[in-house]
């Protein structure tokens, strides 16, 4: 073997994936060997056997699978300066209707990638088969699909589509009597191809595989006989693991059965997620990157798939299941929620952020504890949704979370992918000073609407007033003022928003306000210890009929701002458009002192809760 021979088989084998090693019970490992001055072969029955010698890298694990006999199945591996490496398996056995018997030669295959390999000859006996395989397990009922060389040149691909299932088997025609075949995985999906010369190839039909996210790849040898044995040599033997993910980026499954595959393709990002066991929200695929200090990550969901799918943005302090995080997150209706754990190993709970559409706008920005998170239209005016303190370590994973939710399956394409420092730009303080919560006023009459609002870093550009979903009014210049015309009797949620000169958007707390029928008075609140009757009458949450489980309240005293009572107020019946609920029991057990009562809608299923509806009054 020439230098230049040495250092090319050297290069190849080297190249070669590495894998974990198994146990030698029913296995036999192999070590590729080169030396300068001869290719040395090993060959392995029945346990591992090693010549003295200097050698290079780990290469292949060999395994029995099914009932054939240990000593039946060997391996024997040559570099050799035209094709290197060169193997040369043999094995005995048969392959069945519902099992596999073969040797085989394999490498565990961690998510996408291919394996190639020329099938130089096939001897011993007539029904031999020679070719690659990938499979779920190493149990002879695993699903798998196999592109098998014969004996006589043509080419068989067999298939279990899941495991333990039956086995399908279709012939095809061989390019080649010595043919290169190929074996690609991307996700589920198998693709077959053969070509006379490894560079032009041509597709065999493949098939959609229910494969873990670690599988095994690599070579199969079999005489289809339990009375005999079959040997083939196959050369240029590759296998290659492939991400198509950005530098930097790494993909993970966290918690649950899930598995999923990465893929960047500029702009998109695609990330489809299955389940082997039991699916459910702590199911989180995950594409991340390792960040020190403040951070701000953006990212548009354009689509999302199935109906109980949650995706967006995500920052957690380790990768392990229990993890503190938090989950800015849309779904395919439009919805958009927050799911947190505010410390390892507590129960995660999740809160409502309101309606939308996809595609949606997120961003979530990490400056020291403080978490906050936005949703935008159009990626440039962002309205802060909620900002809360989470302790995490000042090195964290930022990055792309998706879960199928209760689904087996589910996919996420996303763009717009923007990660680095936190923006310089303050986010501008505002505050709500007119209505006040609870206010009453008459239909077609005025309500006056006023905010404070400054930017410590920038001018306010604009003050708006919403009530509800509805712009009222805009005001550009201080005092920010507005009036709104009452219409429509019931209850209303009255916020401001101030937009500063970079585009950053604050928005207030909503505060409740009542519209009365024309003709009726304004109610005071009860002030004396003569009243007999205290009752919670509030506006339904939209979702009353379908999401909706039931309502919980919990009253606060003003008086340093501390929870004092909370109750879960079932499902009560709608009756005029409001729920009404006689809380006289609870609310003359209180001492005396102003109060804040708020009221959230539960949904059971997914632990969400909407929005508070506050309520102030004097006991």
């Amino acid at each position: 073997m020439t230098a230049k021979s040495y250092k090319q088989c050297l290069e190849m084998a080297q190249a070669m994936p590495q894998v974990e090693r198994h146990p030698p019970r029913d296995l036999h490992e192999v070590l590729i060997r080169t030396i300068a001055s001869a290719a040395l072969a090993v060959v392995v029955l029945g346990g591992v056997a090693l010549r003295s010698a200097e050698y290079v890298t780990v290469a292949w694990t060999v395994s029995s699978i099914g009932l054939a006999y240990p000593q039946f199945q060997s391996i024997s591996c040559s570099a050799v300066p035209t094709s290197c490496p060169v193997f040369s398996i043999t094995g005995a056995g048969g392959l069945t209707a519902q099992e596999d018997v073969y040797a085989f030669a394999q490498r565990t295959l961690r998510g996408d990638g291919y394996v190639v390999a020329r099938v130089a000859g096939i001897s011993g006996v007539t029904s031999a088969l020679a070719g690659l395989s990938i499979r779920g397990s190493l149990t002879p009922g695993a699903a798998q699909i196999s592109l098998l060389q014969t004996a006589s040149g043509g080419l068989v691909v067999r298939k279990r589509l899941q495991a333990n299932a039956p086995v399908y088997q279709t012939s095809v025609a061989a390019v080649s009597r010595t043919a290169w075949l190929r074996l690609e995985r991307n996700g589920q999906t198998i693709s077959l191809a053969q070509s006379a010369d490894g560079t032009q190839w041509a597709s065999i039909p493949g098939a959609t595989i229910s494969l873990p996210e670690t599988a095994y790849a690599g070579l199969a040898v079999s005489s289809q006989r339990p009375d005999a044995m079959a040997t083939a040599t196959m050369s240029h033997v590759q296998m290659v693991s492939v991400s198509t993910l950005p530098a930097g980026w790494t993909k993970v499954d966290i918690g649950g059965s899930a598995w999923s595959q990465a893929r960047y393709a500029q702009p998109n990002w695609t990330i489809s997620q299955w389940v082997t066991g039991t699916p459910s929200l702590e199911g989180i695929s995950y594409v991340y990157q390792r960040v020190a200090g403040d951070a701000e990550v953006v990212v548009r969901v354009a689509a999302l798939s199935p109906a109980t799918a949650i995706a967006g943005l995500m920052v957690r302090g380790t990768l392990d299941s229990d993890s503190a995080y938090l989950w800015l997150a849309a779904s395919p209706s439009g919805a958009r929620s927050v799911r947190r754990r505010l410390a390892d190993g507590l129960l995660p709970t999740t809160t409502a952020l309101g309606t939308g559409s996809i595609p949606a706008w997120l961003k979530l920005v990490r400056q020291g504890a403080i978490l906050s998170v936005f949703s935008s239209a159009d990626g440039v005016t962002w309205a802060l949704k909620s900002s809360e303190a989470i302790n995490l370590p000042s090195s964290v994973y930022i990055g792309l979370a998706l879960s199928g939710g209760t689904s087996l399956s589910a996919t996420a394409t996303l763009d717009n992918v923007r990660l680095g420092a936190t923006s310089a730009n303050q986010l501008p303080t505002i505050t709500l000073t007119s209505p006040s919560s609870a206010t009453s006023v008459v239909e077609g009459k005025p309500l006056a609407l006023a905010a404070t609002a400054s930017d410590s870093d920038d001018r306010v550009e604009a003050v708006e007033f919403f009530v509800d979903s509805t712009r009222v009014g805009v005001d550009t210049a201080t005092p920010y003022a507005a009036s709104w015309i009452a219409a429509g009797v019931g209850s209303h949620q009255v916020t401001a928003l101030a937009r500063d000169s970079d585009g950053a958007i604050v928005r207030t707390t909503p505060v409740s306000v009542a519209v009365l029928t024309a003709g009726t008075s304004t109610p005071t609140y009860p002030t004396s210890s003569t009243v007999t009757s205290w009752r919670l009458v509030f506006a339904p949450s939209l979702d009353h009929n379908t999401l909706v489980d039931r309502y919980v309240a919990e009253i606060y005293s003003l008086n340093g701002w501390a929870l004092v009572w909370s109750r879960d107020l079932g499902k009560p019946a709608v009756l005029n458009g409001e729920c009404t609920v006689d809380l006289t029991l609870w609310i003359k057990a209180l001492p005396a002192g102003q109060y804040q009562i708020v009221v959230r809608a539960v949904d059971d299923a997914t632990r969400a809760q909407s929005i508070g509806a506050m309520f102030n009054f004097v006991r």
